[in-house]
């Protein structure tokens, strides 16, 4: 991409490189440093915070940058908002910027709320008419009251942030730079600015959004490129951007861990069956073959709220059981918070069907729901293999399948619920009373 005058390009970068000397020892005398410079110990590495960045936002767009902590993101924000300036490469942006990178960075805490908005503003570039327009506005999206004409070093740290919110979303900015501050203030709070972040975007400011929300992501931007120790490795819609980093985060977490964590996994994982009670060391019984989430389409990683799914076991038993087998699930919130799960033995006491898994042979377990009864969010399957007193595990996975719920009239979760309404069966009226 070619740096070029396109008055549709609000941003434009090629080549970005940052770069930062982290020391690697410290030197107490001016002795111990002569001496490491005649022995030619380099006392500091160069860390490549970004390495040949190439970017682009369109106006009106909503761009994310996502990553893992330290990939390059706030870095590339400040270098787009004039904070930084690049080893190499080059850099333009068109019209004005705002940048909601520190909140109530520069603040004096000396002077009150009122004044630092004046100061704080001023150097965004507005004119003092401007601020004082702008002032009984930013008072009150802040909710400070008479805090508001107090000095700043009596506020709280929520209190300052949202102080440096409004002053910064005031502004009628060409460009808005957004890092990680969607989590400002209480909930309610929290619901305000996403409302304010929405409504900016509608009035065709660009956005270069950075927040570990993937939902957010999902729902408010149009691209998102994917960085990772600096280089940028995805670049495409918001929602394959997102699973491209999903997938990178678990072939990270799955590489990182250690040799005994593999053994532990392989452990609990394994088909051997021991007896606890009895010592008794017991062979292969039993285990998955496959486990997929459908819907009426077939395989899915996608449920929208509302619609019929089922989650699919096909399981081979080894040998004849006293008793039957139980196969089960658990759902949980992307955070590991475990919402619902049930099993065979559960569903089908008294049932012959129940019967046929203590008899070896290859099965398909089907677990048909009618309706998806979560909310607009990423969610997880632990699918797991039990003897019949559930006292002992053949096999548990994990993180057998990863999915995502789609609520249409809810698409950025905005109450953060973690239940839709097929969970309650809620239904309405509405009964004219004339």
């Amino acid at each position: 991409m070619d740096i070029q005058q396109d008055p549709n390009l609000v941003v434009q970068a090629k080549n970005i490189k940052v770069y930062y000397d982290m020391p690697t020892m410290r030197r107490n005398t001016l002795k111990e440093t002569i001496i490491a410079k005649l022995r030619g110990q380099n006392e500091t590495i160069v860390t490549k915070a970004l390495d040949d960045v190439s970017f682009y936002a369109k106006k009106g767009e909503c761009v994310a940058l996502i990553g893992h902590n330290g990939c390059g993101k706030s870095t590339f924000l400040k270098v787009m908002a004039g904070i930084l300036d690049p080893v190499s490469g080059k850099i333009l942006t068109h019209g004005r910027v705002a940048p909601l990178i520190e909140l109530g960075a520069g603040f004096d805490p000396e002077l009150s709320g009122r004044e630092n908005v004046l100061l704080s503003c001023s150097l965004m570039g507005l004119t003092k008419k401007e601020i004082i327009e702008r002032m009984d506005l930013i008072k009150s999206f802040s909710e400070l009251g008479d805090f508001f004409d107090a000095p700043v070093k009596t506020y709280s740290s929520g209190m300052y942030m949202r102080l440096g919110f409004a002053c910064t979303t005031a502004i009628d900015a060409d460009l808005l730079l957004i890092d990680e501050i969607l989590a400002v203030g209480d909930e309610n709070f929290q619901k305000k600015c996403i409302k304010r972040m929405e409504k900016i975007r509608v009035s065709g400011v660009t956005i270069i959004l950075v927040t570990h929300d993937l939902n957010v992501i999902r729902n408010m931007a149009d691209r998102a490129y994917v960085l990772d120790h600096g280089k940028v490795v995805y670049e495409g819609k918001a929602g394959p951007a997102v699973d491209h980093y999903l997938a990178l985060m678990e072939a990270e977490r799955l590489a990182s861990i250690s040799r005994e964590e593999l053994e532990e996994d392989s452990r609990r994982q394994s088909l051997v069956l021991n007896d606890q009670h009895h010592g008794e060391k017991v062979k292969h019984l039993a285990g998955f073959i496959t486990v997929d989430l459908l819907n009426a389409k077939g395989p899915t990683k996608t449920l929208m709220t509302g619609e019929p799914w089922t989650l699919e076991f096909n399981i081979r038993i080894h040998e004849t059981i006293d008793k039957p087998l139980v196969a089960g699930f658990a759902v949980n919130t992307a955070h590991g918070l475990r919402l619902f799960g049930t099993n065979t033995k559960t569903l089908l006491a008294g049932n012959k069907q129940n019967d046929l898994l203590r008899i070896p042979g290859s099965y398909t377990i089907r677990f048909n729901c009618t309706a998806t009864p979560l909310s607009t969010g990423e969610y997880s399957v632990i699918a797991a293999l039990h003897n019949h007193s559930l006292d002992q595990t053949i096999q548990i996975l994990g993180d057998a399948i990863r999915f995502r719920v789609e609520d249409p009239f809810d698409k950025n979760n905005f109450d953060k619920d973690l239940l839709g309404f097929d969970a309650y069966g809620a239904k309405v009226e509405i009964i004219s009373n004339k």
